[in-house]
């Protein structure tokens, strides 16, 4: 289980400077540790790209990660999500735990 905060969002485009937000994830607005809050996943049932990078991080990293669409939603997509697209995520890693441990409490 980890405990993030992130916001994700497709590559920048003509329509969207930033990118088209897909996913508010625990920010809304500008992605900012500040006013965010935080969520809980299971590693288990992200997409491959998502759990691949939180593998690789230490608590209180802060990374920008690219995801192509092959480690993301792939061919098909999913609802607001065309195939083929590369998903960017905003993504800190506040804490983590084994399975079969219960998270710590975070404030």
């Amino acid at each position: 289980s980890v405990r993030v905060m992130y916001q994700g969002r497709l590559i920048p485009s003509a329509s969207y400077s930033e990118g088209y937000v897909f996913n508010t994830g625990t920010v809304y607005g500008k992605f900012t540790p500040v006013t965010g809050a935080t969520t809980k996943f299971l590693v288990s049932g992200l997409t491959d790209g998502f759990a691949t990078a939180l593998q690789h991080m230490h608590r209180g990293d802060y990374w920008r990660i690219y995801v192509p669409y092959s480690l993301g939603y792939g061919e098909y997509g999913t609802t607001g999500i065309p195939g083929y697209s590369v998903l960017v995520f905003d993504l800190i890693l506040i804490d983590f735990s084994p399975a079969g441990q219960a998270m710590p409490v975070w404030n």
